[in-house]
């Protein structure tokens, strides 16, 4: 199993959605999505 660490600041004023995008834009092998309830992460094998 392959284990990696993110370290992410975003600034108070962002909003998730802004702040998920960015998180998304970074790591190429996962998918962040929000509903405006739950954020899911999925991993591509």
């Amino acid at each position: 199993m392959l284990s990696q660490q993110l370290h992410f600041v975003a600034e108070r004023t962002m909003s998730l959605d802004e702040i998920i995008d960015d998180l998304s834009s970074l790591v190429n092998d996962i998918e962040i999505h929000f509903d405006g309830k739950q954020i899911s992460v999925t991993g591509q094998k």
